[in-house]
């Protein structure tokens, strides 16, 4: 997973437990949104591959 300041705020110490389903996901939404037309790549959170070759 790449690292983004959206990620590490929820993986930090203080953050909230998610929400179950299917709240988390539509709480998530609006905030891809925002960031996705703003352009802030510091909050996007696409899925990455990664390979050693």
């Amino acid at each position: 997973m790449l690292r983004t300041k959206y990620v590490d705020a929820w993986q930090a110490a203080d953050a909230p437990a998610p929400l179950s389903w299917p709240m988390q996901s539509i709480l998530n939404g609006y905030s891809y949104k925002r960031a996705e037309q703003a352009r802030d790549l510091d909050y996007w959170t696409y899925a990455a591959r990664w390979s050693a070759t």
